[in-house]
């Protein structure tokens, strides 16, 4: 059995609203629904998670990139790029406030969105920003770890093509916003790289055309899970993104 979703606060969407709030819960359901080995969903592809430390946060700050509608974003938990060392400090006070500690990574969640989106969609969103969160490999293609801490050093992944294939595979194409035609393929550098090209199609029905080795596979909702976004969200599916 799945354990119910969490969902945002109510709080979140009164006049006295706060623009980030930490959603403790969404930890909690992750660690049930996809890490533990006796959830019948349960994903063996993130086991390297399992001592990372994941924090999550609900926002109802708006975010657009490119024209779409961010509804999810897997970033590291401490502070990347040039800041200088009092924002540094901050940010990562701030993540302690949050989280109790600075996490391995943060993982935002459009609160508007999940709050009216089917159980199929929120899951695929969830798992979309997991395959992000990813364990560095060395020179040799090993899992990299700290030589100072012994512990996994972390990264984010980019997509596999337009979105993680793990996620496509498990929710199918329409829960995965992956419909309207062909998701773009990286560049063939080779022949071999070519004949490892996954290539996705949508169907009329939603459903999935997988084209692998000259094998088809179709696949609809693989899960067996309920897809039911609203209408207003599926007239916009195609203006969201999960980055």
């Amino acid at each position: 059995m799945i354990a119910k979703r969490p969902t945002p606060p109510e709080t979140m969407f009164g006049d006295d609203f706060k623009s980030f709030v930490p959603a403790a819960d969404v930890g909690e359901w992750v660690e049930a629904t996809f890490f533990d080995s006796s959830s019948p969903v349960a994903n063996p592809e993130h086991e390297y998670l399992a001592n990372a430390h994941i924090g999550y946060l609900w926002t109802v700050v708006e975010n657009n990139r490119k024209g779409k509608r961010v509804i999810g974003q897997c970033e590291t938990g401490s502070p990347q790029g040039t800041m200088g060392k009092w924002s540094r400090a901050w940010a990562e006070q701030q993540g302690v406030e949050w989280f109790g500690s600075v996490p391995d990574f943060i993982n935002t969640l459009d609160a508007d969105y999940c709050r009216e989106c089917g159980d199929a969609e929120f899951m695929a969103l969830v798992e979309h920003e997991l395959y992000h969160a990813a364990q560095d490999v060395d020179a040799f293609g090993a899992p990299k770890f700290s030589r100072s801490t012994g512990r996994p050093v972390f990264v984010i992944r980019d997509h596999d093509v337009e979105e993680f294939v793990g996620v496509v595979r498990r929710y199918g194409a329409d829960a995965a916003g992956v419909r309207n035609g062909r998701c773009s393929q990286p560049e063939a550098r080779d022949r071999k790289s070519a004949d490892r090209t996954r290539m996705w199609h949508v169907s009329a029905k939603g459903g999935l055309v997988h084209i692998e080795s000259g094998q088809l596979f179709h696949c609809c909702s693989p899960l067996g899970l309920r897809s039911d976004p609203s209408p207003n969200q599926a007239s916009r599916s195609d203006r969201l993104a999960a980055i």
